[in-house]
């Protein structure tokens, strides 16, 4: 699996995360594409939720009240689909709170 040109020439080496996984069952194959989508679907989610956060930090008075719900809805979905845990969603709408709260 792994070889070598020489012992002082390191390029020679075959990194295992330079491989690329091939499945030889029908059901692996089938969770690397699921995964695939999942993988998709949950970087998608959590970049909206990314915006969603800086939204809101940099709105002022009522469009960050506006952004504010925006971010709620987002961060409980992401606590729900564990794309955050969800202690961390509910750490990040008390931070957000508080910061809007202040801007009053």
């Amino acid at each position: 699996m792994f070889s070598r040109a020489s012992p002082g020439n390191r390029s020679g080496w075959n990194h295992p995360l330079t491989e690329v996984a091939v499945p030889r069952i029908k059901s692996a194959a089938k969770r690397m594409r699921q995964a695939r989508v999942r993988a998709a679907t949950n970087r998608t989610q959590r970049s909206q939720l990314r915006t969603a956060l800086r939204k809101v930090r940099t709105a002022t008075g009522a469009d960050a009240q506006a952004a504010y719900a925006d971010a709620v809805k987002l961060l409980d979905r992401a606590g729900q689909k564990n794309i955050i845990h969800k202690n961390a969603a509910a750490r990040q709408k008390s931070r957000l709170a508080k910061l809007v709260a202040g801007k009053k």
